[in-house]
């Protein structure tokens, strides 16, 4: 008899209340969480999974993570979960909105036919949405025990979120809490732009306004910190970004300053400061 059991997070669920959390219940938004640790966050999952079931001898078969990927590619964040093993991506889209798409079908979808195949013994799932009672129950009914994992913090008025006819149809219920994930995620601001334009040219609107410059700068910095070990960044001649990260650099940079288009001088701030990084130089002033 298989003896194994598989983890499937929803990473807009988890991410969505670890960065409530870790901000103390100032920001919703996954664009400003920041995992220091994927591995550990990863390992976390499987350990608190596999003590909800009881069943700390069982193999783990692998991790399913399910999360919307943009147009434009994955995120350095994305990949660097996505590097660890025993880790599998199931994708799913992101509307206009910055919505998830299509995530719940993947995970009923995967649900079913890990049971159907005799995969996996048990399951433990990291979501909160009721539309994924049907899967759950698909899977009981051939032999599959299901545990429940959420993530809350009640002293900061975050709950678990997870619907009342999930948690009473699967086998077990765990939760996971700020102790748990303090040392392997942190709460990244959204740089605050306040513009006003005089001719022509951005100056602070108001006093306490994160300059631009700055703000450009800081969301670099927070995209070369989720860059994946080993990464290379830049194309044969060490002179320009490779597309494909310089695609995810100015996707970042965007939804860190909350713009709808990035300026052509954003474009260019951003891309010098990572060559400047990358080369150990200083990055080109943009001030004006």
């Amino acid at each position: 008899m298989v003896s194994r059991f598989a983890v499937m997070v929803d990473a807009g669920y988890l991410l969505r209340q670890c960065v409530e959390i870790a901000s103390g219940g100032k920001a919703v938004s996954r664009s400003q969480l920041r995992i220091t640790n994927p591995a550990g966050f990863i390992a976390l999952l499987v350990e608190r999974g596999r003590a909800a079931l009881g069943a700390t001898q069982r193999e783990l078969l692998r991790v399913y993570w399910y999360d919307g990927v943009q147009a434009s590619g994955r995120t350095p964040q994305q990949e660097s979960i996505l590097r660890l093993p025993d880790v599998q991506l199931r994708a799913g889209t992101v509307n206009s909105a910055g919505q998830q798409k299509g995530v719940d079908a993947l995970i009923i979808i995967d649900l079913f036919e890990l049971a159907l195949n005799g995969a996996v013994s048990e399951m433990v799932v990291v979501a909160g949405d009721a539309d994924l009672v049907a899967g759950i129950e698909s899977a009981q009914r051939r032999g599959i025990r299901v545990a429940l994992l959420g993530i809350e913090d009640p002293s900061c008025g975050v709950s678990h979120r997870q619907s009342s006819e999930l948690t009473t149809r699967v086998d077990r219920v765990a939760r996971i809490g700020r102790e748990d994930i303090s040392s392997l995620v942190a709460f990244q601001p959204a740089a605050i732009r306040q513009p006003l334009v005089v001719g022509g040219t951005d100056v602070v609107a108001s006093k306490g306004a994160v300059p631009q410059s700055i703000a450009v700068e800081t969301a670099v910095t927070a995209f070369l910190a989720e860059v994946p070990p080993g990464a290379v960044l830049l194309g044969p001649d060490q002179t320009r970004i490779h597309p494909k990260w310089d695609r995810l650099l100015l996707h970042h940079v965007r939804v860190a300053l909350r713009a709808g288009l990035l300026s052509a001088q954003d474009k260019s701030r951003a891309r010098e400061t990572v060559l400047a990084r990358l080369q150990g130089g200083k990055s080109r002033d943009y001030s004006g």
